[in-house]
């Protein structure tokens, strides 16, 4: 919330949004944005929506399933929590605004912990969207207790991706960084969310994806294989995939699960698990519904497997009945979510995994945690970047006019291929 007196900063137009660019491009590639305190706000009670809880089965008023979602507007990037015992009413935990500018929207990923306690969110202006820099290492930070709504602003300077970040099974999760014009080096921020704290961070040669704490230490992907990132930076092979993985989450015994999406386009995707360096297929099924997406304690919930399919140890959950399939699951799978029939996000369609129910719930408009706060802290490779990058090459206020893109420069490592999949937390428009 803005304190009295504070003057309100309003964009409007084209001319106001290259402005935006250009003051983003200052704040979030040069690193000189201001922290301001978290205003803290009573969370209201959730209320059980129409239709109750028995749309989720008769044990649903017993659960401590939860389920983490998120949008943007102008008022900045909204955290909502949806518990089963409510009938998966939405709640409102936090409101993510940090600068405090304003802006026609935000957009933001996040993902939930293991235990269900926390939520690591990394969020960005909409406006800064189409600035490569901002995308690559201009994003906030934040972790936010689902409880009390407290938020604590953990770095500045982290990746806006659908990949990024990526919860243990514990309260620990990782952020990236991409460095360089080409991404020739990742920055990996692990945080504790319990504590509130980055606890760890190393910079690895390349392009980096998929990061997740696992009992091997930070695990993700670089081309077609999985690596383990140790304490100094080092990436070492932990397996070769066939496909394209993604969609990597930490699993129940200390490995991890994903997708292989195969070259072959008339090959159906994989799900599977890794321990140890050793791949193992859990289920398989159509390429463009298979998703694996995190769960409780490591139970990891996927969708879309073949008819008959079994996977113990993990929750398997068949999205048919979403108008526009699943781009969420809650953390013990009896929920998936997705966009409403029109496409928006503005009221989302909840399936229930043992009803086989589909309603909607409105999303919460009041209570929760402002914080327009920015953590202090920068990977050391971003701030190194920063000191170097300033403003060149980035686009600047010009009349009613962006500046023409810059010639794209000659590639000198090779990309990782990034699936273009729906995530557990599609950007808030």
């Amino acid at each position: 919330m803005r304190g009295a007196g504070k003057r309100r900063r309003i964009f409007t137009g084209w001319r106001s949004r290259s402005i935006v660019a250009a003051g983003l491009t200052a704040a979030l590639v040069c690193g000189n944005a201001q922290i301001v305190n978290a205003v803290a706000a009573p969370i209201p009670a959730p209320h059980t929506a129409s239709g109750g809880v028995s749309d989720f089965g008769p044990d649903a008023a017993r659960s401590g399933d939860v389920l983490v979602d998120g949008f943007g507007d102008g008022s900045g990037y909204h955290l909502q929590v949806a518990a089963e015992k409510s009938g998966f009413a939405w709640r409102q935990v936090a409101i993510l605004k940090p600068t405090g500018l304003d802006d026609r929207s935000w957009t933001g990923y996040q993902c939930v912990s293991g235990d269900g306690k926390y939520a690591a969110v990394a969020v960005l202006p909409i406006s800064a969207v189409n600035l490569t820099a901002a995308r690559d290492h201009g994003a906030f930070a934040f972790g936010v207790d689902l409880a009390s709504g407290k938020v604590t602003p953990l770095a500045s300077g982290v990746a806006l991706q659908y990949h990024s970040p990526g919860c243990g099974v514990g309260d620990e999760a990782a952020f990236t960084a991409a460095l360089g014009a080409n991404e020739e080096k990742t920055d990996v921020i692990t945080v504790d969310l319990a504590a509130g704290k980055v606890s760890h961070t190393a910079k690895v040669d390349g392009q980096l994806t998929s990061v997740v704490p696992a009992e091997a230490g930070v695990v993700g992907v670089v081309g077609s294989a999985l690596v383990r990132v140790g304490p100094e930076g080092k990436a070492s092979r932990l397996a070769s995939v066939g496909g394209t993985p993604f969609e990597v989450r930490a699993a129940a015994d200390g490995g991890v699960d994903l997708v292989d999406l195969p070259a072959d386009h008339n090959a159906q995707a994989k799900a599977v698990h890794e321990h140890a360096g050793a791949l193992s297929e859990i289920v398989h099924g159509d390429r463009g519904t298979l998703q694996v997406f995190p769960g409780r304690a490591g139970h990891t919930v996927i969708v879309g497997a073949a008819t008959g399919a079994r996977a113990d140890g993990h929750v398997l959950a068949d999205p048919k009945g979403l108008p526009h399939g699943a781009t969420g699951a809650s953390l013990d799978g009896d929920a998936l979510v997705g966009a409403a029939a029109d496409g928006t996000k503005d009221t989302p369609s909840l399936l229930s995994t043992r009803t086989r129910k589909v309603v909607a719930r409105d999303r919460a408009t009041a209570g929760g945690t402002e914080s327009e706060a920015v953590a202090p802290f920068q990977p050391d490779g971003v701030a190194a970047e920063r000191s170097t990058q300033g403003s060149a090459g980035q686009p600047q206020p010009k009349g009613d006019r962006p500046l023409p893109p810059r010639p794209p420069r000659k590639r000198v490592l090779p990309r990782t291929p990034i699936p273009r999949r729906p995530s557990s937390a599609c950007p808030g428009t």
